[in-house]
């Protein structure tokens, strides 16, 4: 919910000019998980696994072998009331500010109690980040607790799911020591399903207090299920948007069958499944409002063409990939569109983020002449505002030596270009296609 600040947000977020948050991207389809658990320690390598990790999603219940492109797996949308200050009417994914308390030390000794006798229930997810990778910059935000900031912000993901759709992910004592040791995401989540009346009525305290979602675990003697969820993107707002910024990390879950949700009315006030490319189609055509990060997302998404392509390459990008924030910058071209472009697209601008208020040019590492070719116009210092009057959108995009992202434009006139995420996963893709057929 976007509904207060917590004191942990306004010390950290605030001070920088958004919020910190969570959203969960609850997926769901005809599959099934079709091998135990992964262990945690797993390490994929080119040479073992030929890039593809094993699959732990199986193909459609009827024997088809698979899924169709994209149509078969549904993500969970809720659209957030006409009444709220950051994006009226909009369909998002269920998410919103992380509380303080998401971190409250009395989360570790219920984690303990139901974990018992195990030492470190948070190993499988904090033994993720061991690498060389840097942290995501909002996990160093929650301080002076021992609850690390990658618990805090899935403990805030699946409480708001809770919250705005009725979709409760928790585990019993006895569910939990299973998963001590295994990979997170390579198992169903755990779906808790409460008497109408009890859902109601918790769903309005933890609405009304987030304190009450620790309060309501402690009585029903489960958890949050943290292992379940698998890390994706982080985004933040981009400084041109001023109802608000918030730097949110984004989850990925897959559920093996479609859980009860209804809205709650008050922050949101209706919740549909769709697949990617009936979102992608009914944005387009105006029936309903996508938030850029979830256009973007699902443009990535529904590229995978099915749930167990995307389900593998999560598990895979876990372990192997280090996330970074996702900073658009928003250029309106001569034929005024409006392109969102991404740190490490080939034409980002140089200084484009948060750390500088000048941008000059574009980058191009492929093509240096482009430099003295192309030439932004910065309109707003203050909220990072370009224009580029001597290229159309598609002779920019024509200028890219990397995979373009499908050219989709919504009513709002904007679109993802030059990405160099989108690139990686096409490639991912195809060595995904090519493996699954040599196993026919």
């Amino acid at each position: 919910s976007l509904r207060k600040v917590s004191k942990m947000t306004s010390t950290a977020g605030l001070r920088k000019g958004w919020r910190n948050a969570a959203c969960l991207m609850l997926a769901t389809g005809s599959f099934k998980y079709t091998r135990p658990p992964l262990p945690k320690a797993t390490v994929w390598t080119p040479g073992k696994f030929g890039s593809t990790p094993p699959v732990c999603l199986g193909g459609s219940s009827d024997g088809a072998g698979g899924l169709g492109p994209g149509q078969d797996m549904e993500m969970l949308f809720v659209c957030r009331s006409k009444k709220s200050r950051f994006m009226p009417n909009t369909y998002v994914f269920p998410g919103g500010v992380i509380e303080s308390a998401d971190s409250s030390p009395r989360w570790m000794d219920l984690y303990y109690e139901c974990c018992a006798p195990y030492k470190h229930p948070f190993s499988p997810i904090l033994d993720l980040n061991q690498s060389n990778c840097p942290r995501l910059p909002l996990y160093n935000d929650i301080k002076d607790t021992p609850i690390a900031g990658e618990i805090a912000f899935r403990i805030c993901a699946i409480r708001e799911i809770f919250e705005e759709a009725g979709v409760l992910l928790v585990r019993d004592k006895q569910e939990v020591e299973q998963l001590v040791d295994v990979l997170p995401g390579s198992f169903p989540p755990a779906v808790k399903t409460l008497p109408t009346s009890a859902l109601s009525e918790w769903r309005r305290r933890v609405h009304d207090c987030a304190d009450e979602f620790l309060t309501m675990c402690k009585e029903l003697q489960c958890v949050p299920d943290i292992w379940s969820l698998i890390e994706w993107s982080d985004w933040l707002t981009p400084r041109n948007y001023t109802n608000g910024r918030y730097d949110t990390i984004f989850y990925l879950c897959f559920c093996e069958q479609q859980p009860y949700s209804r809205p709650d009315d008050k922050e949101v006030t209706d919740s549909k499944w769709l697949s990617p490319d009936d979102a992608i189609r009914r944005f387009i055509s105006g029936e309903l409002t996508l938030a850029p990060p979830q256009f973007g997302e699902l443009n990535i998404l529904k590229s995978f063409g099915s749930a167990p392509c995307l389900h593998s390459y999560a598990l895979l990008s876990s372990v192997q990939d280090c996330r970074t924030r996702l900073n658009p910058v928003r250029i309106r071209t001569e034929d005024n569109i409006l392109l969102s472009l991404m740190p490490g697209d080939d034409l980002y601008p140089l200084e484009g983020g948060e750390s500088s208020d000048a941008v000059g040019t574009l980058h191009h590492p492929q093509s240096p002449l482009l430099r003295d070719k192309v030439q932004l116009r910065v309109t707003s210092q203050k909220f990072y505002e370009y224009e580029c009057p001597s290229h159309t959108a598609d002779e920019l995009g024509a200028m890219s030596n990397r995979r373009s992202r499908m050219e989709l434009r919504g009513k709002n006139n904007f679109r993802f270009v030059d990405d160099v995420r989108y690139t990686k996963i096409m490639e991912y893709v195809e060595r995904f296609s090519h493996a699954t057929k040599s196993k026919l």
